[in-house]
């Protein structure tokens, strides 16, 4: 889970697995950092751009189930291997999941909860986000 105190990092994410990831990334430790960053960076962008909330989050979801794959398991291309778990998580965001947005010019702070296709999910997030309404 994520935590307000550690600057929102993934706490779940195993000290180990963190290592091997970076091990497959670059030898170099600092370039691996770099190459995490920029991997991470690409897939927040990747989940904005497919109208999934929490973007952020999702990109440190990605980055814990690959860190978490085996040694025994190769992976040749960290990005490509990143992006294609990216589809999967995408796809379990919007998967029957309803759309929460409080409207910020209800007195009461109401919250909407709406069901809707993705094509739909799109059109409305785009509406709510011109008139300000996202929070």
């Amino acid at each position: 889970m994520r935590d307000a105190a550690s600057g929102g990092r993934s706490q779940s994410r195993n000290p180990e697995q963190l290592s091997r990831l970076l091990l497959r990334l670059d030898p170099d430790v600092a370039h691996a950092w770099e190459r995490y960053a920029d991997i991470r960076n690409r897939l927040a962008k990747f989940f904005e751009w497919n109208h999934c909330l929490r973007s952020e989050d999702l990109a440190d979801e990605v980055l814990d189930r690959v860190a978490a794959k085996p040694d025994s398991e190769e992976i040749r291309e960290v990005e490509k291997y990143s992006l294609g778990v990216a589809r999967f998580v995408c796809l379990e965001a919007h998967k029957g999941s309803g759309v929460r947005f409080t409207a910020k010019t209800c007195p009461a702070e109401r919250t909407l909860y709406l069901t809707l296709t993705i094509s739909q999910r799109r059109s409305w997030t785009d509406f709510i986000r011109r008139e300000g309404l996202l929070v």
